[in-house]
């Protein structure tokens, strides 16, 4: 009898293990789209600007070879970053960040797969997003792999200009 239920909670275990958590990803007019509006109380809007500035430099190796706009007056910050997951597949994707007195805004979008020569494909988020989507079993595998490791750069992302919009310049 201890045997039997011994066997059945393995096989329940393994059961349980299998099953994985489907991802989802935001999306907006068909595309995937990360975006969030935040308030920061008390933080104007050039102290915001000022903590976008700074993470913008602190998450990329060269703020100039990324930043496409950077204007203070307009409170807006636009770029192009990189970030690796798989070990050596490289991932582009654009990012805008614009402020205002006691609130910014945030978006990730245009994720693309770059080639072996560090070079922009045809293939995005998006494409291995709808596969995913679709049900279909071939390649499913590294396809899944793909989407999990990109959505969790992103989500690190998205959380390290969190900290960084509500950290204060003097806080080192």
């Amino acid at each position: 009898m201890k045997l039997a239920f011994l066997a059945l909670y393995l096989f329940s275990a393994f059961i349980a293990l299998g099953q994985t958590e489907p991802i989802t990803l935001p999306e907006k007019d068909g595309k995937i789209n990360f975006e969030e509006i935040i308030t920061v109380d008390t933080v104007n809007k050039e102290q915001l600007y000022n903590r976008a500035k700074l993470w913008v430099i602190n998450s990329f190796k060269n703020e100039k070879n990324v930043t496409s706009t950077d204007d203070k007056e307009l409170g807006e910050l636009k770029g192009t970053g990189r970030f690796t997951i798989l070990k050596d597949q490289g991932v582009l994707f654009t990012f805008r960040i614009s402020v205002k007195d006691f609130k910014y805004k945030y978006i990730i979008s245009d994720v693309i797969y770059l080639d072996n020569n560090g070079n922009r494909t045809s293939i995005d988020l998006q494409y291995y997003y709808d596969y995913y989507k679709s049900g279909k079993k071939l390649g499913r595998g590294m396809m899944t792999k793909y989407l999990k490791e990109s959505k969790d750069k992103i989500e690190q992302l998205i959380s390290s200009l969190k900290i960084g919009m509500t950290t204060t310049e003097n806080d080192w």
